[in-house]
């Protein structure tokens, strides 16, 4: 009787510490799975610059980093010829727009709104000094003003997404991402972008810096390459 009874303890003993690993190895399974799914959702909803859609705020990062439009900024990209060039310094802000007084090589000025998208930078009102009257009721904005309310005027795009050769839009191309230029000893990292209906070849824009060099074809002046660049 009592060999029957120890015979009968062990069966059960067995069966419930089977009873425990399978349920343990179940849970575990479970637990794989599910990190396996977060892991993946994440992955989603993260997205990856080139690859998949990017979100607003790091859009603006990026483009940014070529065009770093904020009160105070500037460049001056200037050549011997005085209607070669371009300089701009951002006067004022409106969330997303910024207005901007500048001027092509020394002889022609103009003010700019800037508009910076979901996933471009664009000029989307510009005037100068060739449109008088409009050019000096400009000269009246103020940072009180409303920037939204300025109509479309003179629209380009300035710069898309995403950064890489071949990106094309309405009137531009990035037509190279790693071209080397160098002013006053310093070298630039720059991407190059070619605007349709422009007498340049070729604008350049550095990290952290914006416009740091434009290149002109212009047979009927020179028969090499005119080289406007960047003076700080």
């Amino acid at each position: 009787m009592k060999q029957l009874i120890i015979h009968l303890l062990i069966i059960t003993l067995f069966f419930t510490v089977g009873c425990q690993q399978i349920v343990q190895e179940d849970t575990l399974e479970t637990e794989i799975i599910e990190k396996e799914n977060d892991t993946e959702k994440i992955s989603e909803d993260q997205g990856l610059v080139g690859d998949k859609e990017v979100d607003e705020n790091s859009a603006k990062t990026i483009l940014f980093e070529y065009l770093p439009l904020q009160v105070g900024y500037k460049y001056d990209v200037v050549h011997a010829m005085d209607g070669l060039g371009e300089g701009i310094e951002v006067l004022y802000k409106d969330n997303d727009r910024f207005f901007v007084r500048g001027h092509y090589g020394s002889a022609l000025g103009f003010y700019r709104v800037y508009e910076v998208r979901e996933d471009d930078i664009a000029i989307v009102f510009e005037v100068t000094e060739e449109d008088l009257d409009l050019y000096e009721e400009m000269a009246t904005v103020s940072e009180a003003s409303d920037l939204y309310d300025l109509p479309i005027y003179n629209e380009k795009i300035v710069l898309s997404l995403p950064i890489k050769e071949k990106t094309t839009w309405s009137g531009g191309e990035i037509i190279e991402t790693d071209a080397e230029v160098t002013i006053n000893d310093v070298t630039y990292e720059t991407i190059i972008v070619d605007y349709e209906e422009d007498i340049a070849q070729g604008y350049y824009y550095a990290k952290g810096k914006g416009l740091v060099q434009i290149v002109y074809v212009i047979p009927e002046l020179s028969e090499e390459p005119l080289i406007a660049q960047m003076i700080e």
